[in-house]
């Protein structure tokens, strides 16, 4: 399994810091940052934020030669685990790559998580750590199954990096639309307290009815009003 470990506890920096580990890596492991991410496929390039790139077997340092803007090759030994350990500076307030400060924080797979170059298909783990007091951490990805804290678990890198993750201080609801559970998270900004959303229930057909024959009624009395509302001679025809 390739691990990741984010630890999220640099908010004034604005820098995730981010340890992967690669059992059994090739003796020349290849490492890289995708330029795309899923849904939106313009050329972007997340490596250039990221920084102080070391890697290691058996608290030995491991050479790393970069090959090119996104992609490094770390020369180590077949069959001992492989630590990589890097920072990624985080202050970008779009959906497409990272953020992260005092009031909250996400990520996309793509800006942070190097890929393991041969391995993409393993199952993938992701911990998030450091997390400051009062913070969650929303994401569709799976629990891991056994593991305490927030952990997390992907069928492989494609599956991990197609499942962004929020962190911060949430309101929340959980429902169910046709038997298929829900829940909807609300970031909170801070100095505000979490608090749970008020789902609604569904507008029955009857209630949906009534309300368009008042709406109708509404504008065609008013649609009346302004008709009927002439200068003296002159005709409303």
């Amino acid at each position: 399994m390739i691990r990741y470990a984010i630890d999220v506890a640099a908010t004034h920096r604005h820098t995730f810091s981010i340890e992967l580990v690669v059992d059994d890596p090739a003796a020349a492991q290849r490492l890289s940052l995708p330029v795309w991410i899923p849904g939106s496929y313009l050329v972007r390039e997340f490596a250039r934020h990221l920084s102080d790139l070391v890697a290691e077997q058996g608290g030995a340092r491991v050479p790393l030669r970069q090959l090119d803007k996104a992609t490094w090759q770390a020369d180590c030994a077949a069959g001992s685990p492989l630590v990589v350990r890097y920072r990624v500076y985080a202050f970008d307030t779009s959906v497409r790559a990272a953020f992260l400060d005092a009031s909250r924080g996400f990520l996309n797979g793509t800006a942070l998580c190097l890929r393991v170059e041969g391995r993409e298909h393993e199952p993938h783990a992701l911990a998030i750590v450091g997390l400051s007091e009062g913070w969650g951490v929303a994401t569709s990805l799976d629990a891991r199954a056994g593991a305490a804290g927030h952990d997390f678990v992907a069928a492989d890198y494609d599956a991990l990096v197609d499942h962004p993750v929020e962190l911060g201080r949430f309101a929340h609801a959980r429902f169910d639309v046709a038997g298929v559970p829900h829940e909807l998270v609300v970031a909170v900004e801070i100095g505000q307290r979490a608090a749970t959303c008020r789902v609604l229930p569904p507008t029955t057909p009857r209630s949906r009815t009534a309300a368009t024959n008042r709406a109708t009624a509404t504008s065609a009395s008013s649609a009346s009003s302004r008709t009927n509302t002439s200068t003296p001679g002159t005709s409303s025809g």
